[in-house]
């Protein structure tokens, strides 16, 4: 195989040396792409961890240079036949730079609004058919390649498919190698545990990645998996992910303020200050109005609305919200539960604690005569691994938006020591994601303004225990 000719290095705090070949150079060089710079990678979670600001800019150079690794390593392995060829190679490197370039302004928590509002829209309004709907950051990324000038120059000048790089980052029939994008094992979660690792000072994604990067092969089905020396390694890897979710999006102040900047969304939404359904986001990328829409654009339109709006705000208790993204002043938490969850029986235990929380929260509301902007419940649950918390062998097709194969297909394998064939990580009884491979993290927590009652937390946890112990 011919090497790709890089054109240009970066210097990055993970990975040291980022080569880039000329398509890249050129697509980072693009205002769809330099716009990355200004989203953040972890949302509101800087306000907590002062140094974890790194953006989606830098994230996404490295998810293209583990892609470029983990194909080095594939292809060292692998006859001359057999190997991945260039252009390949390049598409799937292309795929990796630009996996993120749909995300709206503070990324996830920004979209989870987007979703919950235009849902309850459609809702209220009958489903109709002219009722707005929200694109998610995958669709946007394909609208992007599809629309965008700058980006469509660029792959027709290097003679490259924006419809293959689409296949890649969102195939209607994932290929072998689409698990080097998406599954459990894949570029971006590979330079997601590290970069966060360093950036929040979170030890817990400080796992053998480049290990884990030398040892990828394919066994004789051109399914990824690792080599068999790397099974402790890619054990670490997988329950990495819970503690480092634990410790960084599930950490308590994290949460509440990005709750509370969930609610500001939805508000601004709301009032019409703010549009971004589908055909407003398709407008915005045509005319090349979303290179600007960043977290700063969004912070300035959220201080402009705390302060031209605050009786409107005041009316829905909607400023204690604004008020703790802009001033620092989140919720506090009042009450929680958490678990692991390994059977639906489990499940169903947190589901109805979770109701009778529920309950209490709303009789504790009107016993005070709050407002209920004052109080919220968050639940949460997180799947261990792409399993989902559930075992592979009792999900129907239908359960699955891509099928039960494919999910398989999402998961860690360890080639056998003969190099031929592969089987799950999980299904291998002396590894703890064996243990936790039917398992799911779950958590249930009650949280409070105490804006005007410094001691509400206090009332409140003792209010919900007292209801759940009868």
């Amino acid at each position: 195989m011919h090497r790709l000719k890089v054109e240009k290095c970066v210097t990055d705090a993970v990975h040291g040396t980022i080569e880039l070949t000329p398509v890249e150079v050129d697509l980072i060089s693009s205002p769809t792409f330099r716009r990355l710079h200004n989203i953040r990678q972890l949302g509101l979670t800087h306000l907590v961890f002062p140094t974890a600001s790194y953006s989606r800019h830098s994230h996404s150079l490295g998810a293209c240079h583990v892609a470029k690794q983990m194909f080095k390593s594939i292809n060292r392995k692998l006859e001359s036949s057999r190997q991945i060829d260039e252009k390949k190679l390049q598409e799937y490197r292309i795929a990796a730079l630009l996996h993120d370039i749909g995300h709206y302004p503070f990324s996830h928590t920004f979209e989870h609004a987007l979703k919950k509002y235009y849902n309850n829209s459609n809702l209220l309004n009958g489903g109709e058919n002219n009722v707005s709907t929200a694109f998610d950051h995958e669709q946007v990324g394909a609208k992007i390649l599809i629309s965008d000038r700058h980006i469509i120059e660029i792959l027709s000048k290097h003679d490259i498919d924006p419809q293959a790089i689409e296949n890649i980052f969102r195939p209607k029939e994932p290929g072998v190698l689409s698990a080097i994008i998406s599954s459990d094992l894949d570029c971006d979660r590979l330079d997601y545990l590290m970069r966060t690792a360093l950036h929040t000072g979170n030890p817990f994604g400080n796992v053998d990645i480049n290990y884990i990067i030398s040892q990828c092969a394919l066994d004789s089905k051109d399914q990824l998996c690792l080599t068999h020396r790397a099974k402790k390694s890619a054990d670490h890897f997988l329950t990495s992910r819970y503690f480092d979710y634990a410790q960084g999006p599930f950490n308590k102040t994290v949460v509440a303020l990005e709750y509370a900047l969930e609610m500001a969304i939805k508000k601004l939404l709301k009032l019409d200050i703010l549009d971004c359904s589908s055909e407003k986001i398709s407008k915005m990328i045509v005319n090349s109005d979303w290179y600007n829409f960043t977290d700063d654009k969004m912070i300035t339109l959220l201080r402009t609305t705390f302060y031209d709006n605050a009786r409107e705000l005041e009316k829905d208790g909607s400023i204690l919200h604004f008020n703790a993204i802009l001033q620092r002043q989140p919720a506090k938490l009042a009450w929680s539960v958490e678990n692991l969850s390994k059977d639906d029986k489990d499940r169903e235990n947190h589901k109805l604690k979770k109701n009778l929380v529920k309950a209490a929260v709303d009789s504790f509301i009107t016993e005070k005569g709050l407002r209920e902007e004052c109080i919220f419940v968050w639940d949460v649950t997180l799947q261990i691994t792409k399993m989902g918390g559930r075992n592979r062998t009792q999900i129907p097709v239908e359960d699955s938006s891509k099928g039960v194969d494919d999910q398989s297909g999402q998961l860690i394998r360890i080639l056998s020591s003969d190099a031929l064939e592969s089987t799950l990580l999980v299904d291998d009884p002396c590894t703890i994601s064996h243990i936790l491979r039917e398992s799911s993290y779950q958590s249930l927590r009650v949280y409070c303004y105490e804006e005007e009652n410094h001691n509400l937390g206090n009332e409140l946890n003792t209010y919900i225990n007292s209801e759940l112990s009868k």
